[in-house]
């Protein structure tokens, strides 16, 4: 049953408390040592905690703008369906942090792990989401780990496990989540590990392009380029910060319409409300100069177009879509170069594809690698049973595998 978007609160102390289970109403409160926990449930909730998220935003350990209040809310309310997706929000109770969110956790409840019928509760990771690192407070991800685990454990209807995963596998999150592990002994399991292409920016696009890709491909985009500037007047093109984002997101949603998303189903207009998901996003994110639209086009003709997210001096890579008609020219691959050419000589800048582990095009042009990883967390006997059964399975696998090789 879903919590419903109004505000309750209720003080739990510690583990004696005997309604410390009881299933909340849009929002609740625990406590546990210096850290203040509240579940919050529907984007009204968390629209109530605009302030306190936005100032979490701005001194956040590591930046990941799908689990900012102005892009999960929209997907609360526009991707969730069914989903039981509940807000866990740890803030300091004493000290210089008083009243301070220290930390934002989506967390969507599962009834069942695999097959075991063990209630599990994991960050949630809708279509659109391609990072789940919690926002944690610079200084205060240990603190807010703690509060985490301790608040649910301390839940009669709590879950198991608790898996937070598609989380940055080297940041200052993944050091806290380790050192916890690492305090507790706690019999936590690493579940899944890959990489995904990523690029800091170059000095230069011509030590980029030359130390990047070999011979063949230098070749073969030079002449790509070259075909296109035959067939008409090419065009690079930005959203300017002060423009109207309208007509940039309608001609994206349209390109990618037209082609073989479009025919499958999966662009983000074969379904209103993804569509409109992406409308808000987009306009809550050019308001916050946190918006990048670019555009390859042909004879004033947009054949290629892409969309990133900002944060923190770097670029979340979201979608690019392009005109299939012109697929011979690859118009994705040399916006995509582009955009690079643009950020080359800034200092500290990044981008991260957001790709799959083995996405041809990413892997080609972006040199390095952004590595991400899933933690299994026990909160009861029968979670720690769980996860020794899966260590056994996997050390099994290992043993096999090995033989075979």
């Amino acid at each position: 049953m879903k919590l419903s978007d109004a505000t309750i609160s209720r003080k739990l102390v510690g583990r004696s408390s005997s309604d410390a289970g009881n299933t909340p109403r849009g929002a609740q409160t625990a406590t546990a040592s210096d850290v203040r926990v509240e579940f919050v449930q529907g984007a009204d909730a968390l629209a109530s905690r605009a302030v306190d998220c936005e100032n979490l935003a701005e001194n956040v350990a590591e930046p990941n703008p799908f689990f900012e209040h102005w892009m999960l809310g929209p997907a609360l309310r526009r991707l969730a369906g069914d989903e039981e997706v509940v807000i866990v929000l740890a803030y300091g109770r004493c000290g210089p942090q008083a009243g301070e969110l220290l930390g934002c956790f989506p967390l969507c409840v599962q009834r069942r792990y695999k097959r075991l019928p063990l209630t599990h509760w994991q960050l949630w990771r809708h279509a659109y989401c391609f990072l789940c690192t919690p926002l944690l407070r610079t200084g205060s991800e240990a603190d807010a780990i703690r509060a985490l685990v301790s608040a649910l454990a301390d839940r009669r209807d709590g879950p198991a496990l608790l898996e937070l995963g598609f989380v940055g596998a080297q940041g200052r999150v993944a050091s806290a989540i380790s050192d916890w592990r690492a305090t507790t002994r706690k019999p936590a399991l690493v579940t899944d590990r890959f990489e995904r292409a990523f690029l800091r920016s170059p000095a230069s696009f011509d030590a980029y392009f030359h130390e990047t890709l070999d011979r063949k491909r230098r070749k073969e985009i030079t002449r790509l380029r070259n075909r296109l500037n035959e067939a008409g007047a090419v065009e690079i093109g930005s959203l300017a910060e002060q423009a109207d984002p309208t007509p940039w997101i309608d001609s994206f949603l349209a390109l990618e319409a037209s082609g073989w998303k479009g025919r499958g189903g999966t662009a983000l207009a074969s379904a209103a409300a993804h569509g409109a998901y992406f409308r808000e996003v987009a306009l809550a994110a050019h308001q916050r100069r946190r918006l990048t639209m670019m555009s390859l086009s042909l004879d004033g003709r947009p054949i290629a177009m892409k969309v990133n997210f900002r944060a923190a001096g770097g670029e979340f890579a979201f979608k690019i879509a392009f005109d299939e008609a012109y697929a011979a020219f690859s118009p994705g691959l040399l916006l995509e170069l582009e955009h690079i050419r643009g950020m080359c000589g800034a200092d500290g800048r990044w981008i991260d594809s957001c790709a799959d582990a083995d996405h041809f095009m990413a892997n080609r042009i972006w040199p390095e690698r952004f590595a991400i990883e899933s933690t299994l967390i026990p909160l009861r006997r029968t979670g720690a049973w769980c996860i020794r059964g899966l260590r056994c399975l996997q050390a099994f696998r290992r043993k096999h595998a090995s033989r075979d090789t």
